[in-house]
């Protein structure tokens, strides 16, 4: 439980600090290179979920967030995977940003020209990277 614990509050502390930074020094919508035009800063405030994917809207929407954290965090203690620590870690990281801001911030934007992903943001990569991980446990071990 203690590699769960320790793994949520990295992945929490590190979203919420790279948020601080981009909240403070880089405005909303304005955009700065870091590798030519593939990768890029760019300042976006996302109402809706991961990678901009629309579930709901308001205080709808919190309160699904708030139901699969919770139900996240069940399943936690049930099966105490580490990784869950990464996936419960994003999902504080995000709500924490709904409820303080009505939306998250999102700032990492990679692509070529026109054709890019919507942007995201350390949290949202904790949970997908999270997600995978289980996935291919789950299916390693024949339980997917």
């Amino acid at each position: 439980m203690k590699k769960v614990i320790i793994f949520g509050v990295s992945i929490l502390f590190l979203d919420q600090l790279t948020k601080f930074f981009v909240l403070r020094f880089l405005p909303l919508g304005e955009s700065v290179r870091v590798f030519g035009n593939f990768m890029r800063l760019t300042h976006i405030h996302n109402p809706h979920g991961l990678f901009g994917i629309s579930f709901g809207e308001g205080v709808s929407f919190l309160i699904l967030n708030l139901l699969a954290l919770c139900l996240l965090i069940v399943f936690l203690y049930k099966v105490r995977y580490p990784v869950l620590g990464v996936i419960v870690g994003g999902a504080l990281g995000n709500l924490i940003d709904r409820i303080r801001l009505q939306g998250v911030v999102d700032f990492l934007d990679f692509g070529v020209g026109s054709l890019r992903w919507p942007a995201f943001n350390i949290a949202d990569s904790a949970i997908t990277i999270g997600i995978i991980i289980l996935l291919i446990k789950g299916v390693a071990h024949g339980n997917a």
